[in-house]
């Protein structure tokens, strides 16, 4: 019998430890927003310029990537300005609602990510208009 109590204060530490350091390596809304802002320039260079409306396209031309990594139409600021946290101790989740304010132009989008042990994994992107 003192070998199993032993096991289960072994488990419970172990567990405790976990918990311990998934609560101190949340990371805080300033990270989020430099991976997120990182995370949004690449999807717009890489995918993004591709595949423009015919309209905006024709007046960009090439220009479109190089436009997306000199000027900083989005700041890490702006998207922790559209993003809620939601801090659960052990993990946060952030979800961010980014789009153009010109309507019927460019749709808006929805990221949920996750951030725990000092990194950030996006669950969900979905665009919810246009």
């Amino acid at each position: 019998m003192a070998k199993l109590n032993l096991g289960c204060a072994i488990t419970g530490l172990a567990v405790a430890g976990l918990a311990g350091g998934m609560v101190a390596t949340n990371p805080g809304p300033e990270a989020y927003g430099d991976y997120a802002y990182r995370t949004l320039t690449e999807y717009v260079s890489g995918n993004l310029c591709d595949n423009l409306p015919p309209v905006l396209g024709s007046m960009l031309g090439t220009s479109c990537e190089d436009l997306v990594q000199t000027t900083q139409v989005v700041t890490p600021q702006m998207i922790l300005d559209r993003t809620q946290r939601y801090n659960l101790g052990l993990f946060s989740l952030y979800r961010t609602t980014l789009g153009l304010p010109v309507e019927g132009v460019l749709p808006t989008y929805q990221a949920d990510t996750i951030g725990v042990f000092d990194r950030f994994f996006t669950v969900r992107v979905e665009q919810i208009d246009g």
